[in-house]
C-alpha cells in the first residue's frame, strides 16, 4: 500500500465514496496518508437516515477542511417517523450547507408532519443539481397544504418563480405514495421544471398517478396532439414546458389479470395502449412520453436509499 502513488488512491477513493458516507469513515480510520487524501470525498455522499444525525453533520462539516466542505456531491435525506414536530430551520440550515456543490439529492418525506423540506428545496439554488428525487407519504391525501406550491402552477396566480434555480437539471423524479390524478401530479411537475431554465432537456419520471377517461384531455397535451386548455374543473390550464424532453408516467397499480386498468375507457384507451411500451412514443413537436405499468408494490421509504445508492454506483451521475 505504501507503492501506490497518490494519483491512484485518489481515484480508488473517489469511486469507492458513494455508499452514503460508511466507506469513507473506514478509510480515514486506517492511516494518517487515508485520512489527509481521503479530505476531498469525506463529505462525497452522505446519507442522513435519522433526525438526530442532522446536527451532528452539521456541526462536523462545520469544523472540517474547506476542502472536504466542497466535496459534498450527493445527499439522501429521510424524514422518518423520529422526527416530532416540523423544523424548518434545521432544514434549511441542511440545505442551504449542501446545495452550493450538490449533484443529487433523494428526499423521502415519511412523517406527515413535517412539510417544510420541499418548500425549502423549491425556493434555493442548486447550481450543479442533476438529480431531484422527492416522495412525501401524505403527498396526495389532502393532509397538509400542497408542498409543490399550488400559487405557481399558472403565470395569472402569481408572479413567475425564477428559472435559474435549477440550471443543470436533467432528472425530476416525483412520486406519490397513494393513487393521484395525471392533474395534480403534472402541477407539481410544472411547479419544479418551471424553476429551471428553459433551454434543458430535462427527464420526468412521474409515479403514483391514475389515469381516468377525464384525463384524456390532460394528456393530449402532454403528448402535444393538442395545445394547452383548462383542465376539467375549467380553473387552471395544462401547459407542457419546451424544457421536458423525456417524460415517464408510472401508473399506481398493476391491473388485474384479464381486465383493463381501472379508469381505462373510450377514446383514452387507444392513446394508453399506444403508449405503454417499452419504446417511447414521440410526442408532436415535443417529449418522448411512456406510460408504464407498475410492475411491483410501490416502494417503501427504506427502499428508496437503495435506488439511491444504485444510481450512485451506476454511472448514470456525472463524476464529481
Amino acid at each position: 500500500m505504501r507503492e501506490l502513488p497518490n494519483e491512484l488512491l485518489q481515484c480508488i477513493f473517489s469511486l469507492s465514496c458513494y455508499d452514503g458516507g460508511q466507506t469513507a469513515c473506514a478509510l480515514r480510520c486506517v492511516c494518517r496518508r487515508f485520512r489527509d487524501g481521503m479530505e476531498k470525498y469525506r463529505f462525497q455522499s452522505v446519507a442522513l437516515e435519522w433526525r438526530n444525525q442532522i446536527p451532528v453533520f452539521l456541526d462536523v462539516v462545520k469544523k472540517s477542511s474547506r476542502t472536504s466542505r466542497e466535496g459534498i456531491r450527493h445527499l439522501f435525506l429521510l424524514v422518518d417517523v423520529d422526527w416530532r414536530e416540523n423544523e424548518p430551520d434545521l432544514i434549511a440550515n441542511l440545505i442551504s450547507l449542501v446545495a452550493p456543490r450538490l449533484q443529487t439529492i433523494c428526499c423521502i418525506i415519511n412523517e406527515g408532519r413535517v412539510s417544510c423540506v420541499i418548500p425549502t428545496v423549491r425556493r434555493t439554488a442548486f447550481p450543479h443539481l442533476t438529480h431531484l428525487t422527492l416522495w412525501h407519504r401524505e403527498l396526495s391525501t389532502g393532509r397538509i397544504a400542497d408542498p409543490f406550491g399550488g400559487s405557481l402552477l399558472t403565470a395569472a396566480e402569481g408572479p413567475k418563480p425564477p428559472n435559474d434555480l435549477y440550471p443543470s437539471l436533467t432528472n425530476l423524479h416525483i412520486t406519490f405514495s397513494g393513487a393521484t390524478s395525471l392533474w395534480n401530479g403534472h402541477s407539481s411537475v410544472l411547479a419544479l421544471v418551471r424553476r429551471a431554465p428553459p433551454d434543458l432537456n430535462i427527464h420526468v419520471r412521474l409515479s403514483g398517478i391514475t389515469l381516468h377517461a377525464s384525463s384524456a384531455d390532460d394528456f393530449a397535451v402532454i403528448l402535444r396532439i393538442t395545445a394547452p386548455t383548462r383542465n376539467s374543473t375549467g380553473t387552471h390550464k395544462v401547459e407542457m414546458p419546451r424544457s421536458i424532453a423525456r417524460y415517464t408516467l408510472v401508473l399506481h397499480k398493476p391491473a388485474p389479470i384479464g381486465r383493463r386498468y381501472e379508469g381505462y375507457n373510450g377514446a383514452f384507451d387507444d392513446a394508453i395502449l399506444k403508449s405503454v411500451s417499452r419504446t417511447p412514443v414521440k410526442a408532436v413537436d415535443g417529449p418522448d412520453v411512456e406510460v408504464l405499468l407498475p410492475t411491483e408494490p410501490p416502494k417503501v421509504a427504506s427502499q428508496w436509499k437503495g435506488e439511491w445508492l444504485e444510481m450512485l454506483g451506476s454511472g448514470l451521475v456525472a463524476p464529481s
